[in-house]
């Protein structure tokens, strides 16, 4: 089970990074804005602290933050408890969204990313 996991994890790292190889290598600022970025999602994500922390008005802005639901699926199992049904499928949901964004995105610019280097 904790292979599953971490393949799927692995997936959605793969098809994250096509997509932001792509937007990268064609503009080039935004390599800078996503390194901001990926430090503010670590301090809105629950990694170092639990959704059953916060109150419950700011608990509707969490929701939002596509992370929170990958890691609702590894802290439990950690902690001898199934994980949520809903955070499974919203996080399954996510990552065919990805595939789906990153092979639209690779095969419509696979033949100008030589250009943009």
């Amino acid at each position: 089970m904790v292979f599953a996991r971490t393949t799927h994890f692995d997936y959605v790292t793969f098809f994250c990074s096509i997509i932001l190889a792509i937007i990268c290598t064609r503009f080039r600022d935004v390599l800078m804005i996503m390194q901001n970025l990926l430090i503010i999602a670590f301090y809105f994500t629950p990694i170092m602290w639990k959704t059953e922390q916060v109150p419950a008005a700011m608990l509707h802005y969490i929701n939002y933050n596509p992370l929170v639901y990958y890691f609702n699926i590894i802290r439990p199992p950690l902690l001898g408890v199934m994980p949520d049904l809903r955070s499974i499928s919203i996080a399954l949901t996510i990552t065919a969204i990805l595939f789906l964004l990153a092979m639209l995105l690779l095969n419509r610019t696979r033949r100008r990313i030589a250009y943009w280097l």
